[in-house]
């Protein structure tokens, strides 16, 4: 399977993870088959922001 950028996910804490509606199903199943709990995004809002770590 190749590797789609548009197919974000945020984990969100323990076995959480947040997916765009972009991610396809069988996708999001097998992530809840291994013991995730997969939520979908209604909003992509959160996605594709950057993090920096700043050395004090």
């Amino acid at each position: 399977m190749k590797y789609n950028p548009l197919q974000r996910w945020q984990w969100q804490g323990g076995r959480s993870v947040l997916l765009e509606t972009s991610v396809p199903q069988h996708i999001a199943r097998a992530l809840s088959e291994k013991g995730h709990q997969v939520e979908w995004a209604l909003d992509s809002g959160s996605f594709g922001r950057g993090q920096v770590i700043h050395p004090p």
